[in-house]
């Protein structure tokens, strides 16, 4: 509201003849405004929030970023792990297999030694006692039943009907060297014989 003297022709010396009043209805004005200062203080809020919002997500990627730098450095450290333990196997298998070949080539050498002693040699293993080594004249006197890898009471029944069975069992389960002499043993030349 404006209140304004009315004053007579001589102004504002003149009496007063009355009292303008102007009114303005302001009421959308100050709804607006009051919608505008709760929008801003709603918007004041939502910046809050985002700022907050914005900073924790910094903070997030940071740390995922120095998490993902972590990772990386330690699957580089990995593969270098992987890397040198693959070296080391590969070199550990190409040692075996290098002592591997050694050790064919030193048994076929003592193979051949032994196939030319001319004494009877036969080696058995296992607690079944199968075949692991016979020399020729072994394998003569055994009448050719002999078979590597095979056991040797069922290709030679006459080792336990005389015997030698037992002696064999007794060598593997003592591991003590046994020593007979003259004992007599009776090989078929043929099987069945």
């Amino acid at each position: 509201f404006t209140y304004q003297p009315l004053y007579g022709p001589a102004g504002p010396t003149d009496e007063v003849l009355g009292i303008v009043c102007i009114a303005v209805d302001v009421t959308e004005q100050v709804l607006a405004r009051q919608k505008v200062q709760q929008l801003n203080e709603e918007l004041a809020a939502i910046n809050e929030e985002l700022h907050a919002a914005n900073e924790e997500y910094q903070s997030a990627n940071l740390r995922l970023s120095d998490a993902q730098h972590q990772l990386h450095q330690l699957n580089e450290e990995l593969e270098g792990r992987v890397e040198l333990r693959t070296e080391e196997v590969q070199q550990a298998l190409a040692e075996a297999e290098h002592q591997r070949g050694q050790a064919r080539m030193q048994q076929e050498l003592l193979g051949q030694i032994l196939g030319r002693v001319p004494a009877i040699i036969v080696t058995f293993s296992g607690p079944q006692h199968r075949f692991a080594f016979f020399n020729d004249r072994f394998q003569s006197l055994a009448g050719g039943r002999a078979t590597l890898g095979e056991i040797a009471a069922e290709q030679l029944s006459e080792m336990t009907t005389q015997g030698l069975l037992p002696l064999l069992e007794g060598v593997y389960a003592s591991g003590q060297p046994l020593l007979t002499t003259e004992t007599p043993v009776e090989l078929a030349q043929e099987p069945g014989r």
